[in-house]
């Protein structure tokens, strides 16, 4: 489901964010709650909501906090601004926030989606290790009735058949 390291997330990079510095997870929750309060000034929003998506971005990009999963984090400021979505009636600060949400899906994207590299892989090791699995998963299967040692079939190679096989049933005796 999600990917195993930190490093393999492919997020993103804006070249104004700093990433010597992680992102505080306390402080990015508590920024979506300014971003989230209705009594907090359009312009104040349209400002805090694009300072939240540097942040996210931030937390993100950077090394994995100690107090907190990401994941954890992300998924509280979703809950938080997403009310706000309904709310918000200035244009602006609406952009604003659907950058904010963008950067969001952008991010959790990352962190939910398959490592499609390693499903190939396991994919093409298990095939390899099972032949009939393989053939059985192909998108047409065609299977050989006439195959060695099938159930109640006896193999017998007929003249001017080119060295190809016919079927003789063995009839019980009444």
């Amino acid at each position: 489901m999600a990917q195993g390291s930190d490093a393999e997330l492919n997020l993103p990079r804006l070249p104004d964010v700093p990433t010597d510095k992680p992102a505080d997870p306390e402080a990015v929750l508590a920024l979506a709650k300014v971003v989230a309060d209705p009594s907090t000034s359009p312009a104040q929003r349209l400002t805090q909501a694009r300072e939240l998506s540097r942040q996210i971005l931030i937390l993100a990009n950077g090394p994995r906090p100690e107090s907190n999963s990401r994941l954890n984090t992300l998924l509280s400021v979703v809950d938080r601004i997403n009310p706000m979505w309904e709310i918000e009636h200035n244009a602006e600060a609406r952009a604003a926030l659907a950058g904010t949400f963008a950067t969001l899906h952008k991010t959790l994207h990352a962190i939910y989606k398959p490592d499609e590299t390693a499903e190939g892989r396991a994919v093409r090791l298990a095939r390899e290790r099972d032949p009939a699995a393989n053939h059985n998963a192909q998108p047409i299967v065609i299977h050989d009735l006439h195959r060695p040692n099938a159930p109640g079939v006896e193999r017998t190679v007929a003249e001017g058949h080119q060295g190809r096989s016919t079927v003789a049933t063995r009839e019980e005796p009444r």
